[in-house]
């Protein structure tokens, strides 16, 4: 069984800046970064760009698509009773993982960013801790800036930013506030932009358990929004 206990989770939804905690978190010693195509770090940029991908198979689905295939198996993890078999899956996947062992070995913690919403992540993995990123009406600039900078291939589809913008705020702002929840661990969206709160860092780390570097991630930040 895999010890769900050093799963750290970030339960955000979309334009949140939920890779950006990951990697703020990802700084502190206590926390096993896995990076893929050439990102070593949490301070590496994705090909030269500022988006940031999970840096793990995201086996969790966004609420809305509510059914997801796992290895030729369609799931809808709403549904209790499938998640025996997607903890079979998941398991069996992550086990065979290159970079697995050693982070076993390493006893250290694993943070991984999600769409899922916190009910899900906790029947899932009782044991695992979530951060849930919150948002307000004062976000939603934020918002629809970071979908415009980071989001790819979304403006080119309606070919026009105004007609983006209004699409984004007429009908995705509402979708996302629906799924506004809390769970144990929160914070609100305005404290990773435009710059790290410092106190709200610590907080969390805290909170976590994890030992916190709020230098290095605070640095990231400054860099990633420049």
């Amino acid at each position: 069984m895999i010890d769900d206990s050093k799963f750290i989770y970030i339960s955000f939804v979309s334009d949140t800046l939920g890779h950006v905690l990951t990697r703020c978190l990802s700084f502190s010693k206590d926390v096993y970064w896995v990076g893929s195509d050439g990102i070593s770090g949490p301070d590496v940029v994705h090909q030269g760009k500022k988006h940031s991908p999970a840096h793990f198979e995201n086996y969790l689905p966004r609420p809305h698509y509510n059914i997801k295939e796992y290895d030729g198996v369609e799931l809808d993890l709403k549904d209790d009773s499938t998640h025996t078999k997607f903890l079979e899956i998941f398991e069996q996947s992550y086990t065979q993982k290159k970079w697995y062992n050693d982070f076993v070995d390493s006893g250290k913690y694993l943070i991984l960013p999600c769409h899922a919403d916190p009910d899900i992540i906790e029947k899932l993995f009782p044991n695992c801790q979530i951060v849930r990123i919150q948002f307000d009406e004062s976000n939603y600039d934020m918002m629809f800036n970071s979908a415009k900078r980071f989001t790819f291939n979304l403006i080119n589809e309606v070919d026009d930013e105004e007609k983006f913008k209004e699409i984004y705020y007429n009908d995705k702002i509402k979708m996302l506030t629906d799924r506004n929840n809390l769970c144990k661990i929160n914070l609100q969206m305005s404290n990773l932009y435009p710059e790290l709160n410092e106190q709200e860092y610590k907080r969390i780390c805290n909170e976590l358990g994890i030992t916190e570097n709020y230098e290095q991630a605070s640095q990231f930040v400054l860099e990633r929004f420049k």
